[in-house]
């Protein structure tokens, strides 16, 4: 059976995201506008807004596709188009980390917002934050590790029923 939890940011959360993309279409869409004052480039014109509208379509995708699969003894965290299953069993705790610690590989970070793969020193971890609170990190030995943000952790620890 599976366990499917929805780990969607909060409105606010992407309310400011949305607010972001907003303010850099403003200051980037009218780009070919004022490079031209007689005959704006269409051709730029076009190209700016194509590109605006798929990172718009690809952020909204990342934000509100976020889910963790409870399945037997495994945790499969979906993150849009990131990724990741562990045994529950194989995770273990680790104190005192943050979101400062990693360097990004492969993954997005935007305002309260952080998914994909990171770095930490040579370890490699799926981080998934939907909110500014802290991150709980698990390594997994043979795999790579899991960070979470609080919120996400209490959403799924039912499901895990203390296995971890």
């Amino acid at each position: 059976m599976n366990n499917i939890v929805g780990l969607n940011p909060d409105f606010k959360v992407i309310l400011m995201n949305v607010a972001m993309l907003v303010l850099i279409a403003l200051v980037f869409l009218p780009v070919p506008y004022w490079l031209s004052n007689n005959n704006p480039n269409k051709l730029a014109a076009s190209i700016a807004t194509t590109l605006f509208v798929i990172i718009a379509l690809f952020v909204g995708y990342q934000l509100l596709s976020n889910k963790a699969v409870v399945k037997e003894e495994k945790l499969l965290m979906k993150s849009g188009v990131y990724s990741h299953e562990w045994v529950i069993s194989s995770l273990r705790r680790e104190e005192g980390v943050s979101l400062e610690d990693f360097s990004r590989s492969n993954g997005i970070h935007i305002i309260h917002y952080s998914s994909g793969y990171y770095h930490k020193g040579k370890n490699k971890y799926f981080i998934l934050r939907v909110s500014k609170r802290p991150l709980i990190c698990f390594n997994s030995e043979g795999n790579i590790g899991l960070c979470i943000d609080e919120s996400i952790f209490e959403k799924i620890k039912g499901e895990l029923q203390d296995k971890i």
